[in-house]
C-alpha cells in the first residue's frame, strides 16, 4: 500500500501531498468492497506519511455494501484520529455494468438514495443553533453550487421530518415543533405518511384508515 521506497521515490519527484483512497476503517465493508486492504495499513500508511513530511489526505466512500451510519460515524472518528491535512467523504455512486450494479438489481446491496438525506443537526461544526436556520443555509448553498432547487423538513425525527419535506416541494421548508406535532398528523391523509404508497392506501381505506 505505502512504504518507504514508494515515499523516497515521491520525495525524489517533488510530491507534497499524497491522498489514501481509504474508503472505510470497518473490515467488513473493505472486505465487502474489495478494496485490497486493512484498517491497519492504513494507520501504517498515514503514520509514514506524516514522518516523511508529506501532507495527508484521506477519502471515504459512504453506502459501500454492508455500511451503516454507526459505521461511517466510526470511519469518521478514525480519520479525524489520523489528522490528516484533507479529508474527503463521497458517496458510493453505482455505475451500469458493474458488480455493484448486479448486487443492487439482485437485492443483495441497497445503494444510497441520492434525492434525499437525512441530518441531525442537535450537535453541528458551526455552532447554529436552529435547526430551521441550518436547513436555510444548506438550501442555499445548494443553489449557489448547483443552481438547484431543494426542500427541507426539520422536526424532532426522521418520521416528521420527511414528511415536513415534502409538505411545500419543490423549494420549501416546513418544520414540524413538537408541540404541534401529534395535531399536524392527524389531520394528514393516509397516503402523506412516509412508506404509504398508492396500493397500501387503497388497502388501508378498505379497513377505515384514512388518516
Amino acid at each position: 500500500y505505502i512504504n518507504p521506497a514508494i515515499l523516497d521515490n515521491l520525495k525524489e519527484w517533488g510530491v507534497d501531498t499524497v491522498e489514501l483512497g481509504v474508503q472505510s476503517f470497518d473490515e467488513k465493508v473493505l472486505r465487502l468492497a474489495n478494496r485490497g486492504h486493512d484498517a491497519a495499513q492504513v494507520y501504517m500508511s498515514a503514520r509514514l506519511l506524516h514522518e516523511y513530511g508529506f501532507e495527508l489526505g484521506i477519502q471515504l466512500m459512504v453506502g459501500l455494501p454492508g455500511d451503516t451510519l454507526e459505521k461511517d460515524i466510526f470511519s469518521a472518528k478514525e480519520l479525524v484520529s489520523l489528522r490528516p491535512s484533507i479529508a474527503r467523504i463521497y458517496p458510493t455512486i453505482v455505475l451500469p455494468d458493474t458488480e455493484l450494479q448486479r448486487m443492487a438489481l439482485s437485492g443483495e446491496y441497497a445503494p444510497l438514495s441520492l434525492e434525499e438525506a437525512f441530518l441531525d443537526v442537535t450537535e453541528n461544526k458551526p455552532g447554529i443553533p436552529l435547526a430551521v436556520d441550518i436547513a436555510r443555509r444548506i438550501k442555499k448553498e445548494i443553489r449557489r453550487e448547483l443552481h438547484l432547487t431543494a426542500s427541507a423538513g426539520v422536526s424532532y425525527n426522521k418520521f416528521l421530518a420527511k414528511i415536513a419535506s415534502d409538505y411545500r416541494k419543490p423549494d420549501g421548508l416546513f418544520t414540524i415543533h413538537p408541540s404541534r406535532a401529534e395535531k399536524f398528523i392527524a389531520a394528514l391523509p393516509i397516503e402523506a405518511f412516509w412508506g404509504v404508497g398508492h396500493a397500501t392506501a387503497e388497502r388501508m381505506r378498505a379497513l377505515s384508515i384514512t388518516n
